[in-house]
């Protein structure tokens, strides 16, 4: 199970002010690389029980870098891919605003947080 959710990803989607398409290949090779991170766990480690079902099922604490200048809005997508059912969405945030450098440990389970 542990090694399972050593593959969940978590994708970080942003929706940028009328898009921001690159019309050079000079454009292409200078844009920010949105990196997510957590200070709880080194990309490729298992992630830890805490942050599982057979744990206390917390959130883990991510940090953001790289937003582009232009991103009006972030959104991360928490996914398994592995899980046995097909691809499994643990969570969802949008709506977070593009200053964003991190989120801490055990967000509040509810539709909606405090801005």
């Amino acid at each position: 199970m542990l090694l399972r959710l050593a593959r969940m990803c978590c994708i970080a989607a942003l929706v940028a002010a009328g898009g921001w398409a690159c019309r050079t290949r000079s454009d292409v090779m200078h844009q920010p690389t949105l990196t997510v991170t957590s200070p709880a766990f080194a990309k490729g480690q298992t992630i830890p029980r805490r942050y599982t079902g057979e744990g206390e099922d917390v959130s883990p604490p991510l940090a953001f870098a790289g937003v582009p200048p232009k991103a009006v809005e972030l959104a991360l997508v928490c996914a398994d891919p592995d899980a046995p059912v097909g691809t499994w969405y643990h969570w969802v945030l949008y709506g977070l605003k593009p200053d964003t450098t991190s989120l801490p440990e055990g967000l509040p389970r509810q539709a909606q947080l405090a801005s």
